[in-house]
């Protein structure tokens, strides 16, 4: 292994301007022993982030040298793993997509910068990996990176509807729906619902709420929607069957978030007929996923 590693003013200067025999040196000098062969295989498993998860465990560096592990393990990628996509790269795209979103529904962008934006991400989509769980560990790390901008992005097709730019809307909930898998058939209904097509996208949204074969967190959305459209009752009734399998499953996330849904729409619509029911399900419900030992609040 090379005996010259990356100076103190590495974070000046930029990892990239350094070698890659300079790189593993540095990581073996403060406690990660890996060459080329051993980055590879690590690669094969894991993304940059879970492999800098690894290597902090055994890190001794401190000082400028702290955060090296992270900056090594995504430039080894980008320079050992030709062909495969960095997290990071999706990540960053989509950030940059929901900056110029924000922009232009604050006019202070054109429409043609969005469209530039949606090239970078589809030309990103054959390189991802496909379903299973390396595809979780992917969106995983960009999930990291996203941060709190996942929230946002994930309202952006419809304010982009209700802004009148329903072509743009179009193209974000596309690119949406095929990085984020569990938003599948919702994204693109909404601004169908936006954009003139409100009964139709209710009948769908209706069938996907419906289909127990689909994630549970699927049909949620589905749910979530139908909300947001006013739909309550037709709503509740879904949610109020998917109860069931929560009970049955014991399934305390699910619990969780179908109480959400079902105290917003007692928010909505405080005088809702199903009222007590909803309160006397939820009750039930929670008291069956408690866990052993615990009492139900």
């Amino acid at each position: 292994m090379s005996t010259d590693r990356v100076s103190k003013n590495w974070q000046s200067l930029g990892i990239d301007t350094f070698s890659t025999p300079a790189i593993l040196a540095t990581l073996g000098h403060y406690g990660v022993a890996v060459d080329e062969g051993g980055y590879k295989k690590l690669a094969a498993v894991e993304f940059p982030f879970a492999i800098a998860g690894q290597w902090t465990e055994m890190w001794k560096g401190t000082g400028q040298f702290t955060p090296f592990p992270a900056s090594a393990a995504e430039e080894l990628w980008r320079r050992l793993m030709p062909g495969e996509i960095c997290p990071s790269d999706v990540g960053i795209a989509i950030l940059q997509l929901c900056r110029d979103c924000g922009e232009l529904l604050a006019k202070k962008k054109q429409p043609d910068t969005l469209e530039a934006r949606f090239r970078v991400l589809e030309s990103y989509l054959p390189k991802v990996p496909p379903a299973g769980d390396r595809r979780e560990k992917f969106m995983s790390e960009v999930h990291w990176i996203l941060g709190g901008a996942q929230e946002d992005f994930d309202g952006y097709a419809v304010e982009l509807a209700q802004a009148n730019y329903a072509e743009l809307a179009t193209k974000f909930a596309q690119i949406e729906e095929a990085y984020f898998p569990v938003r599948e058939g919702l994204v693109l209904t909404m601004v169908k619902a936006l954009t003139g097509n409100r009964a139709e996208a209710i009948e769908t949204l209706k069938t996907i709420a419906a289909d127990a074969k689909r994630d549970d967190f699927n049909r949620l959305g589905a749910t979530s929607s139908l909300i947001s459209l006013d739909e309550l009752k037709v709503a509740t009734g879904f949610l109020l069957a998917m109860c069931d399998k929560a009970e049955a499953d014991k399934d305390l996330e699910l619990a969780s978030a179908l109480i959400e849904q079902l105290n917003l729409i007692l928010e909505k619509d405080p005088k809702i007929a199903e009222k007590q029911t909803m309160r006397t399900r939820i009750l039930k419900m929670v008291k069956a996923v408690q866990p052993e030992g615990e009492e139900a609040p």
